[in-house]
């Protein structure tokens, strides 16, 4: 059950980075980089939550997670301020 779950995330992973070389091929300019940004973010979901285990991890797991992710926003709009 475990492995089938590690099969099924890295055939979502391989699909998301062929449409996200597709994607590179297309004319889009201004929703190139809001649609690339999602897909990213769509893998990134995947690694975090299924090779991290987040999905079945504790409490204290996904804290350490959330709170990673608050100093990322913290930083990147401190980024843009200045």
């Amino acid at each position: 059950m475990k492995s089938r779950s590690y099969y099924f995330n890295f055939a979502a992973l391989v699909l998301l980075t062929v449409v996200t070389v597709g994607l590179s091929m297309l004319r889009m300019h201004p929703w190139h980089l809001a649609v690339g940004s999602a897909i990213g973010a769509v893998k990134v979901c995947l690694v975090a939550l299924f090779f991290m285990h987040l999905v079945r991890g504790p409490a204290r797991t996904w804290l350490a997670a959330g709170l990673g992710l608050f100093w990322l926003l913290i930083l990147l709009l401190l980024d843009q301020t200045f």
